[in-house]
């Protein structure tokens, strides 16, 4: 499969820039048409555009999902993108009242994820969620916005087994839930990563092992990572060595260490679009920030 390409817009979307999206979504549609997709493990893609996951106010401070949030994502499907991911959605309960992430730490939450994933799925698009653990005492939009805010210990944050159980139980019941892709944040919020960059590989090596028999075939199994990352060459290695089936990467840098196949990368031009269909006619897929999408569906 030819290397993937993640697309984030700008949250203020010029008229040519939506023009341009617009012409490209209608191209890569036809050029898929007639069930001419492709698969990732037993997920197919209908066409190339995967909606990334992306912190939204909409969210209820109380982790469950209300009347907005499912407005907000039945507009994103009105384009009916292959895949849709939300979230970040949180494995804990946080300490903050200003929290506005999607949580999925209790089987109580379930009710309102089930219908998320009947809004997506309704025009034959996928669901995905990313799953993260988010700092203890602040605003996840604050750490969104500006990631050195604040530094973090692992003293602030419960035990490493706790951490891993609470990632592994969120895993299994999303796939329950009709989730077809399940993404590991490392790059969003500073749970996962500061536990790498603490030098606990260890920990990872299980996580993956055992989040990727929770997930199976049933649906691809994705982290996010950064270029802030050390060491990440020894994570991604050790990623695809345990079952990993997709990385993306935040940035436009390629990493030769990864197969094309394996890779999904930040592109930030809208003028690579185009090129990049063209020259990769077969298997490409496209993230799109939800924000852009909703410019092009109001346009």
């Amino acid at each position: 499969m030819e290397n993937m390409t993640l697309f984030f817009g700008k949250k203020n979307v010029a008229k040519p820039f939506v023009v341009t999206c617009r012409r490209v979504i209608t191209e890569a549609k036809e050029m898929y048409s007639n069930g001419r997709g492709f698969s990732i493990q037993n997920v197919f893609f209908k066409n190339p555009f995967v909606i990334v996951a992306q912190p939204t106010p909409l969210s209820f401070p109380s982790g469950r999902v209300g009347p907005r949030l499912l407005m907000y994502y039945k507009r994103i499907t009105s384009l009916e993108p292959a895949v849709v991911v939300v979230g970040p959605a949180s494995v804990t309960a946080p300490r903050s009242r200003k929290y506005s992430l999607l949580r999925v730490d209790q089987p109580k939450y379930f009710d309102g994820v089930a219908t998320l994933v009947k809004v997506i799925t309704v025009n034959g698009s996928k669901a995905g969620i990313q799953l993260t653990y988010p700092a203890p005492v602040m605003n996840p939009l604050d750490w969104y916005r500006q990631p050195s805010l604040k530094s973090w210990s692992l003293s602030d944050f419960p035990p490493l087994s706790k951490m891993a159980q609470l990632f592994l139980k969120a895993c299994s019941r999303c796939v329950e839930a009709g989730f077809c892709y399940i993404e590991l944040d490392l790059s969003q919020m500073p749970g996962l990563r500061l536990i790498w960059t603490s030098g606990k590989k260890s920990f990872f090596k299980d996580l993956f092992t055992k989040c990727q028999q929770c997930v199976k075939e049933e649906a691809v199994f994705a982290i996010r990572v950064d270029s802030r990352i050390p060491d990440r060459t020894e994570l991604l290695d050790l990623f695809l060595n345990h079952g990993g089936d997709l990385i993306v990467f935040d940035e436009v840098v390629l990493c030769d260490k990864v197969p094309p196949e394996k890779s999904c990368y930040v592109q930030t031009n809208v003028n690579h679009l185009s090129q990049l269909l063209n020259s990769r006619r077969k298997t490409c897929v496209t993230g799109v920030r939800p924000d852009t999408l909703l410019s092009l569906v109001s346009s």
